[in-house]
């Protein structure tokens, strides 16, 4: 047995193997590229270097070559002396006609090809090279983000235990995508939802999230399993997340993100994006915010309510002032604010019409800036949500919900003495009770002593 070397037919790294290894399937150390391993060469000189065959691709088998002996044959001095004028005539007409001749050959290899009609043909360009997500790696994954690092290249990682790289990224309103493949279904990505109305809002903006802090923004988690069966799972905490945002250019957003999550696989992203932004789309004229108009005759707006839901993974904001109803009756948020009990939402007359307040508690105001609060039906020790709205007598009535509803509150940063965000929700009384939307609560902080 001897060993030689041979070259990858995709990126030319040269490989070495024993002779006994011809005709076996090895993988380029550089590219990864499946080959079959060529016959030995004949020759030990070292400067002769084969070409092994990627798999999948038919090996091009040399032609046979005849091997002819000379016959010797006399020729006459005529001949000889007709052979020397004709070259002579040959090499003169090149000459003369070189500019014609050698107009579209020789020189570099990418000319332009021309038509009969003069059109240029631009040269065929070269595919690109297939994206290649990092090999696994656990030192990539690591919740202290004193000790991350974000890479340069394009973002990708492990999703649920599979190769990702982020091969489209889009930033629609405040939930931040990446996915891949480039086009059609998605077969694993993540999802961020960020308590911005607008994705544009979200430039030059630095958010660190660290895996202690509970009640963080929405984390999602896409791929598909073994049967090609979409999956989900979604994380509010424990988690550690980096994200730089550049400014916007164009109808983009470019930024870096490091994400880790707390799942069995310890999925993970890291590196550079480039976001899409995508433009909200029309709100439906004469819509109330959570309703649609009934197709039932005599019914009006708000009779016919698709937005209530205890399920928070079904839930969805409509990108519309906050409003709903309370207790049968239908309202518009026209007063919010923010104080040391909670968050309130309600008509502007007082007593008000209709309206909630979501009391938290202790001291709230600093500490749900930019922070997203989650209630599951079933989260134990959840704050108390009040009702509020006017009844027949003009009277305020109260009715209290310490648990069983759900609710979903997503603050942003507070501008001025406003702090923006969107709230949904739902609670399990008989007229099935709801708030959705936007607001921008007046922040009212308690007087100094």
């Amino acid at each position: 047995m001897s060993e030689f070397k041979y070259a990858c037919p995709v990126c030319g790294q040269h490989i070495k193997c024993d002779s006994s290894q011809a005709g076996t399937t090895m993988e380029c150390p550089t590219c990864f590229q499946k080959i079959i391993v060529p016959q030995a060469p004949a020759t030990a000189d070292p400067k002769f270097i084969i070409t092994g065959t990627k798999v999948g691709e038919r090996p091009v088998l040399a032609a046979p070559v005849e091997v002819v002996k000379p016959v010797t044959e006399k020729h006459s001095p005529l001949a000889a002396i007709a052979f020397v004028v004709v070259l002579g005539v040959a090499v003169a007409v090149a000459f003369v006609f070189r500019g014609k001749i050698f107009s579209s050959s020789g020189g570099q290899t990418n000319q332009v090809a021309t038509t009969r009609d003069g059109e240029q043909i631009p040269p065929p360009q070269p595919p690109r090279p297939a994206l290649v997500a990092p090999p696994a790696n656990d030192t990539n994954w690591m919740l202290d983000l004193s000790a991350a690092a974000i890479p340069e290249s394009m973002a990708a990682g492990r999703v649920h235990g599979k190769n990702f790289i982020s091969a489209r990224t889009i930033l629609d309103g405040g939930t931040l995508t990446m996915a891949m493949p480039a086009h059609g279904p998605t077969e694993s990505g993540l999802s961020i939802y960020f308590s911005v109305p607008q994705g544009a809002g979200l430039a030059g903006q630095a958010i660190n999230i660290t895996s202690d802090i509970t009640n963080a923004v929405r984390v999602r988690l896409r791929w598909r399993d073994d049967q090609q069966q979409n999956k989900t799972q979604d994380f509010h905490a424990g988690y550690a997340l980096q994200i730089q945002f550049g400014q916007v250019a164009g109808n983009r957003l470019p930024g870096k993100i490091y994400l880790c999550t707390p799942d069995d696989e310890k999925s993970y992203v890291a590196g550079t994006f480039s976001a899409e932004i995508r433009k909200p789309k029309p709100k439906a004229p004469g819509a109330s915010p959570g309703t649609k108009p009934s197709t039932q005759t005599g019914e009006g707006p708000g009779a016919v309510n698709t937005n209530w839901t205890l399920d928070l993974d079904e839930a969805v904001i409509p990108d519309t002032p906050a409003g709903g109803k309370v207790h049968g009756r239908l309202f518009t948020a026209e007063r919010m604010v923010l104080n040391s009990d909670g968050l309130t939402l309600r008509t502007a007359e007082f007593p008000p019409t209709a309206g909630i307040t979501v009391y938290l508690h202790p001291n709230p105001i600093e500490s749900v800036y930019g922070k997203s609060l989650v209630f599951e039906p079933n989260t134990p020790g959840a704050p108390a949500v009040y009702l509020r709205w006017k009844n027949a007598q003009g009277q305020e009535i109260d009715d209290v919900k310490n648990a069983g509803y759900a609710l979903r509150i997503e603050f942003g940063n507070p501008v001025s003495n406003y702090i923006p965000g969107k709230i949904y929700l739902c609670t399990p009384d008989e007229l099935k009770s709801y708030v959705v939307g936007n607001f921008n609560a007046e922040i009212v902080k308690p007087a100094s002593k």
